[in-house]
């Protein structure tokens, strides 16, 4: 019994320590945070070299890690990114694996239950106490205040991953358990128009309406093929950028109903002229590697992203890194069993991607919830 209690306690501390390794927490020093993440993703890389089977050690998440590694060792060596974004990229490639294979070791180990009611807990918490700060700082829509999670995006964006933790992990049956989950998409969905995230709130409605349509929609987004052909669809959207301003509703819509005449305009010129000349560049196979600067000298410091989701990544890892991630969806989806536990979670992932039409949010939000479809049990969570 006691080693039993000493197993979960070692567990939930993992699963708290790869949570402060996907999401900072402002409040704490830039420094000591960065020094938490790497203690934290080494002892967790030395847990699963430990503890897992070796056969299951080499598995799908180390695709795309190559790809950031390559990426990032060419860029540096041809003088296009710095010693610090390549240890970076070592760093980030090292948390996408520690990510997807600590939810396979809980698979593996028949703790997938567990791993699930732990997370939902931990994310309920911040989630919880965020709330006091977003209250606290209020928000005027444009300079973004910092609250625990960071800006009003992530926030917003960690209200839809807790959403889908709680369906994954509750049965959506009685009258009482469905109004307490869709009081929590209201409930979200009042935050999200309080800070003014308009990407959050479109993917709150897809979750809404997904809950909704559950039957009739379970099979279509459980599609792999339909979820690859929806990211390679978000990333062109910049090709039909001004078509689509120039539909009547569309327009009304961005531009008097949620008045973003301001950052549409930026997203214009960075589609328009700056993603143009690299998808046309030297850098089209292997990108400019992680934490790049292209876009940010391209525009003059202007701007600092390509303000669409698969695209930032294509700016980072070239079209290599785009297979990469393209083909890890295909197979977490195509891996994973499509039932209700996995269902809620892949509203996560595409409310990401429809985010990521105009925001870089093919992010961990995204990778997470993949990873926990990917790894789904045949047996329904009950907390």
């Amino acid at each position: 019994m006691m080693y039993r209690s000493y197993k979960i306690k070692v567990e939930w501390l993992l699963i708290m320590l790869l949570f402060f390794s996907l999401f900072k927490l402002s409040y704490i020093p830039g420094g000591l945070r960065q020094a938490i993440k790497i203690a934290s993703l080494i002892m967790i890389l030395l847990f699963l070299l430990k503890k897992m089977p070796t056969k299951m050690l080499i598995n799908i998440s180390l695709v795309f890690p190559v790809c950031v590694m390559l990426s990032g060792t060419i860029s540096y060596f041809q003088g296009i990114n710095t010693l610090r974004s390549l240890l970076e990229s070592i760093l980030y490639s090292l948390l996408f694996y520690d990510s997807y294979t600590m939810v396979l070791y809980f698979k593996i180990k028949n703790r997938y239950n567990y791993f699930l009611k732990a997370l939902y807990g931990i994310v309920s918490f911040f989630v919880s106490i965020n709330v006091v700060t977003i209250f606290m700082f209020g928000s005027d829509g444009n300079m973004e205040p910092i609250y625990l999670l960071g800006n009003k995006f992530i926030s917003s964006y960690m209200m839809i991953f807790l959403v889908s933790l709680y369906g994954a992990t509750h049965d959506i049956v009685t009258q009482s358990s469905k109004a307490k989950y869709y009081s929590l998409i209201a409930v979200s969905m009042i935050l999200c128009l309080y800070m003014r995230s308009i990407t959050a709130l479109i993917g709150l409605l897809l979750v809404l309406i997904c809950s909704l349509n559950k039957n009739i929609l379970s099979k279509i987004i459980s599609n792999p093929k339909v979820l690859v052909v929806s990211m390679i669809a978000s990333a062109g959207v910049i090709f039909v950028f001004d078509y689509l301003l120039s539909i009547p509703t569309i327009n009304y819509l961005i531009f008097n109903f949620f008045g973003k005449s301001i950052s549409i305009f930026g997203r214009q010129v960075i589609y328009d002229e700056y993603l143009t000349k690299l998808i046309t560049g030297e850098r089209l196979w292997i990108g400019s590697g992680y934490n790049n600067s292209a876009i940010l000298m391209m525009s003059g410091g202007v701007f600092g992203n390509a303000q669409n989701g698969l695209m930032e990544h294509f700016v980072a890892y070239g079209l290599v890194g785009v297979f990469a991630i393209l083909s890890t969806a295909y197979y977490c989806l195509k891996k994973g069993r499509a039932d209700e536990h996995s269902y809620y979670m892949l509203l996560t992932t595409y409310a990401m991607v429809i985010a990521a039409t105009v925001e870089v949010t093919i992010n961990w939000f995204f990778f997470m919830s993949l990873f926990i479809v990917a790894n789904c049990n045949e047996n329904k969570i009950h907390i």
